[in-house]
C-alpha cells in the first residue's frame, strides 16, 4: 500500500513537471512571438532605431550618452507622430540620471552659440525627462524647439549642462555629427 502511494506521489510528480515544462515552452514560445522586430541603422555618432509595432515602424533618432569615468548616463532622442488633429509633429526628449536638482532649468549650449535653458517634466524610474515639442498652440513654445531643432541640424556639438546637489554641475558634450542624415533618413521613412 505504501509502495503503491509512492509510486502515485511519482506519477504525480511526474505529470506536474511534464506540465510545468510544457507551460514554460508555451510561454517561451509566446514571448518569441511577442519580441518587438527592431532595427538599427547608425549614422556617425546618432543611431535611427525602428521598432515595428502591429506591422508599422516606430522609428527615432536616439543617441545614449555616458560621462567619463561613472555610471550616468543620458539618452536624447527624436521622433515625429500624428497628432490629435492628424498632423505630424515632433518632440526631443533628454532622459537624465535619477538625482539632479529639479528646481534648476537644464542648459543645452550649442557650439554656434545657441543657448536654451529647459525644465524638467517629470521624474520616472529610468530618469528625469526634459521634452520639448511642437506640438503647441503657443507659438513661444514652436519658436524654442525650431530654435533647438535648427542648432541640432547645424551645429557640430552642443553641451548639456545639469544641476545637481554639487557645487560644480554636471556638463556633457554629445556630438551631432550623423544626426541631420539620421533625421533625413528618419523623414524619409515616414514617406
Amino acid at each position: 500500500m505504501i509502495l503503491n502511494f509512492k509510486r502515485s506521489i511519482v506519477i504525480i510528480n511526474f505529470f506536474i513537471f511534464v506540465l510545468l515544462l510544457s507551460f514554460n515552452n508555451l510561454t517561451v514560445a509566446d514571448e518569441k512571438k511577442e519580441q518587438p522586430n527592431v532595427t538599427t541603422k547608425q549614422y556617425r555618432d546618432w543611431t535611427l532605431r525602428c521598432v515595428k509595432i502591429q506591422k508599422k515602424d516606430e522609428c527615432e533618432v536616439v543617441q545614449n550618452l555616458q560621462v567619463n569615468n561613472s555610471n550616468l548616463k543620458f539618452t536624447i532622442a527624436y521622433t515625429n507622430f500624428i497628432n490629435e488633429e492628424n498632423e505630424l509633429k515632433e518632440i526631443i526628449n533628454i532622459i537624465t540620471p535619477l538625482g539632479v536638482n529639479l528646481q534648476k532649468r537644464v542648459s543645452l549650449a550649442f557650439h554656434k552659440g545657441t543657448r536654451v535653458n529647459l525644465p524638467y517634466i517629470k521624474c520616472e524610474v529610468v530618469g528625469c525627462i526634459i521634452s520639448i515639442t511642437n506640438n503647441s498652440k503657443d507659438p513661444a513654445v514652436i519658436s524654442l524647439f525650431n530654435q533647438i531643432k535648427k542648432a541640432m541640424q547645424t551645429s557640430v556639438y552642443f553641451e548639456i549642462i545639469i544641476n545637481g546637489f554639487n557645487q560644480k554641475p554636471i556638463l556633457v558634450k554629445s556630438s551631432l555629427q550623423g544626426f541631420e542624415s539620421a533625421l533625413k533618413e528618419l523623414n524619409n521613412s515616414k514617406g
